[in-house]
C-alpha cells in the first residue's frame, strides 16, 4: 500500500481558488463602492445646508434693506408688494422673513427671523436689531435656530 497521495490530479481546486479570489474582491468592491456614495450624499447635504443658511442670511439683509425705508413695518416681508413668496434664489428660496417688534420706544428693537431652503434642507437665522432712528440700525444678536 502507498503512503502517499497523488496530487497530480487537482485541476479543479484552482478554479475553487480563483473563485473564492473574485467573490473577496466582489465584497470589497462593494463596500467601497457603498462608502463612496454614503459619502457623497453626505458633501451634497452639507452643500445644501451651507446654501439654506447664506439664503436665510440673504433674508435678514434683505429686511435690513427694508427697513432702512420704512423702520415702522412688522409682519412677514415676502407677503408685501415687490416679493414674491417664496423668494427663489439660484437653487433654493427663502421661504419666510418674519420681522416682529420685542421693545418699544427709542430705541426700539425688532427681531427678524428668516428661512431659507436648498433640496428640503432648511437653516433659520434669527437677529435682534436696534433701530435709533430710520438710518441707524444696529445688530445686538445674531444666531443660527435651525
Amino acid at each position: 500500500m502507498s503512503r502517499y497521495i497523488n496530487f497530480h490530479n487537482d485541476k479543479g481546486i484552482v478554479l475553487l481558488k480563483v473563485i473564492l479570489v473574485l467573490l473577496i474582491m466582489m465584497v470589497v468592491l462593494t463596500s467601497l463602492i457603498s462608502m463612496t456614495v454614503t459619502e457623497s450624499k453626505i458633501a451634497s447635504n452639507d452643500k445644501h445646508a451651507a446654501q439654506a443658511f447664506y439664503l436665510a442670511e440673504a433674508g435678514i439683509w434683505l429686511a435690513v434693506d427694508y427697513l432702512y425705508l420704512n423702520d415702522t413695518f412688522k409682519g412677514e416681508l415676502l407677503l408685501q408688494s415687490g416679493f414674491s413668496h417664496p423668494q427663489i434664489l439660484g437653487e433654493g428660496q427663502i421661504n419666510s422673513i418674519l420681522i416682529s417688534v420685542v421693545e418699544e420706544g427709542p430705541p426700539k428693537n425688532v427681531k427678524v427671523r428668516s428661512e431659507g431652503e436648498v433640496r428640503e434642507v432648511k437653516k433659520a437665522v434669527e437677529v435682534i436689531l436696534e433701530i435709533t432712528s430710520p438710518t441707524a440700525i444696529r445688530f445686538l444678536n445674531w444666531k443660527q435656530v435651525r
